[in-house]
């Protein structure tokens, strides 16, 4: 049973982690980037990475808050 929590919490810190990642990459890249009209597609990918980053992040969170409480 230990085991089996262990092992749970450390999938979820993986993912919370893989989130953090890609939200702040997706963040960076907005920031430094220098959009051109030929680059449509890039602000297309960033928006899409950024909207599964963040659904990451808020199961994540709120699924620690609600085992800690």
């Amino acid at each position: 049973m230990v085991i089996i929590i262990i092992i749970i919490v450390i999938i979820i810190t993986i993912w919370l982690i893989t989130g953090m990642c890609v939200d702040l990459s997706v963040q960076l890249t907005l920031m430094f980037w220098r959009p051109s009209t030929s680059q449509e597609y890039v602000l297309y990918i960033l928006a899409t990475m950024w909207g599964v980053s963040d659904g990451i992040w808020q199961t994540q969170i709120n699924s620690q808050l609600l085992t800690y409480r």
